[in-house]
């Protein structure tokens, strides 16, 4: 059984031949890397404003069906965390079925770059019962959560977000205690909320649409603009680039509120 991922236009890029850099002794770069990791250890108030993030290796997705200018393709990769993604880490993405009394759903979780998701490195299987409908509405969220340790989770929830089928899968060669998965899967609990479900950030588009109501013409066709710029930044589930959405917007906001001119 497949599914498929949301369509999305196929962009090709010419590859570009850059020389590695020489010019950095690989025995003195590792032995800075190891001193510095060492005094983050020690707390040493040298480095204060030193941080060292862990990020994505390779991208984490599953195989799935792709349309592409109203054509389908099978055994594309689609990823759900992208790699240097810091970690830990939790994405979600949304997949609908793409046969008619569709039974079930087989989850290939695969890991890699390249964009044939059979070429990608597998990480395990899970497979879903779904209920017989029509191609197309039959819908669920799949979550991949990654942490510093390697250990990856993986969630399916129903439309209704109810949670259908979860997989924890370890890093080859790991031998995790229950305690110590239980132990994981608590600290990723926390990331597992969506950006569009954080209070800050329902307050912010709360706030937009309450002005919008006291707004008429072309400051509403502003505030629309901004909901949507905003909204698409939250999608993209990247702490990053919606904390910058979130000032730009709010910034946006109070300068509506003093009566600037956009």
């Amino acid at each position: 059984m497949e599914i498929k991922c949301p369509e999305q236009g196929a962009t090709l890029l010419r590859g570009v031949f850059q020389q590695p850099v020489r010019t950095i002794n690989p025995d003195e770069t590792i032995a800075r890397g190891a001193a510095i990791q060492a005094a983050l250890k020690a707390r040493d108030a040298a480095l204060d404003e030193v941080v060292l993030t862990d990020v994505m290796p390779y991208s984490m997705g599953i195989i799935a069906g792709e349309v592409i200018n109203g054509r389908r393709f099978a055994d594309r990769f689609s990823p759900i965390i992208e790699r240097n993604t810091p970690v830990p880490s939790s994405r979600v993405q949304t997949y609908t079925t793409v046969a008619d009394n569709q039974l079930q759903i087989l989850l290939d979780i695969r890991q890699g770059e390249s964009p044939i998701g059979s070429e990608n490195m597998p990480m395990g299987v899970l497979e879903i019962n779904v209920e017989p409908k029509p191609a197309g509405q039959v819908n669920v969220d799949v979550r991949l959560s990654y942490d510093a340790n390697g250990m990856l989770e993986v969630e399916v929830k129903d439309s209704k977000q109810q949670l259908i089928a979860s997989k924890v899968i370890q890093p080859p060669g790991a031998n995790m205690t229950e305690e110590d998965i239980a132990r994981a899967l608590i600290r990723l609990q926390a990331l597992k909320q969506h950006p569009r479900d954080q209070q800050e950030n329902i307050y912010l588009v709360g706030r937009a649409k309450r002005l919008y109501e006291d707004r008429l013409g072309e400051q509403r066709q502003w505030l629309q603009r901004w909901i949507a710029q905003f909204e698409m930044a939250l999608d993209t589930q990247d702490g990053k680039q919606i904390s910058q959405a979130r000032d730009e917007f709010r910034a946006a906001l109070d300068g509506l509120d003093k009566g600037f001119v956009f």
